[in-house]
């Protein structure tokens, strides 16, 4: 079985076409005119062996392939850092001319922060708070959407307080009974949930007219708690 035409290629011509002379991986590609030469070409139907890519025009005579413009990486012009127009200072220029500690910079889009931007207009402390914020708004607006089920939680377990009641997705089954009959489910499975005191929370007004605290996981909440409600 013939095979491919390019150098170092041992796969089977492409029979699909008529005089095949190459691969299906390299049907789409073109030889070099040079004679007996089974590259590719590269540039001006010539592979880069005989003149498709340009040499390096430094006049020391590189033999090197010309990467930018008509040089090589190691003798192409490299770009003049600008420095910062301040008088004295060696800082590179960010913004119109100047260093950022010169004013280069922009300011946190975050009303009264004087901290300098770093991502979408805001500060890394105002960026973060945004992401949080908006993953408050999603939960909330899950709040409105989906049934729930109360789950009273008795004192001391998951190291909450007394009083609390976490609103869960209406799926009971990690729950004990209602024994007392008063409505709320007595106790539930706390271990299976990750109550670390790190987790951040965020007050907003929830659809059961009292205050919610939405607990912070990201944008994934996967039928996990999404709200803390308290007895206040």
């Amino acid at each position: 079985m013939a095979t491919c035409f390019f150098r170092s290629c041992t796969a089977p011509v492409d029979d699909s076409t008529p005089n095949a002379w190459r691969c299906k991986f390299h049907r789409g590609r073109s030889r070099c005119l040079v004679h007996d030469c089974d590259n590719q070409a590269y540039a001006r139907a010539l592979c880069v062996r005989h003149g498709g890519k340009i040499v390096c025009r430094h006049p020391e005579g590189c033999q090197a392939r010309a990467r930018v413009g008509d040089f090589c990486p190691r003798h192409g012009a490299t770009r003049a850092k600008v420095l910062c127009a301040q008088g004295g200072c060696t800082n590179v220029t960010q913004l119109r001319g100047r260093c950022v500690k010169h004013g280069g910079g922009r300011v946190c889009k975050w009303g009264g922060c004087s901290t300098f931007a770093r991502q979408g207009g805001y500060c890394a402390r105002h960026t973060r708070q945004i992401h949080k914020t908006h993953a408050a708004q999603v939960a909330s607006s899950l709040c409105l959407e989906a049934p729930w089920t109360w789950a009273k939680q008795s004192h001391g377990q998951g190291g909450g307080v007394e009083g609390e009641c976490w609103i869960t997705e209406d799926d009971t089954s990690s729950a004990d009974e209602d024994d007392d009959n008063d409505g709320l489910l007595d106790s539930i499975d706390w271990g299976m949930y990750d109550t670390d005191e790190d987790d951040f929370f965020t007050s907003l007004s929830g659809p059961c007219q009292e205050q919610h605290v939405v607990r912070d996981r990201g944008d994934s909440f996967d039928g996990e708690i999404l709200c803390l409600l308290l007895n206040l």
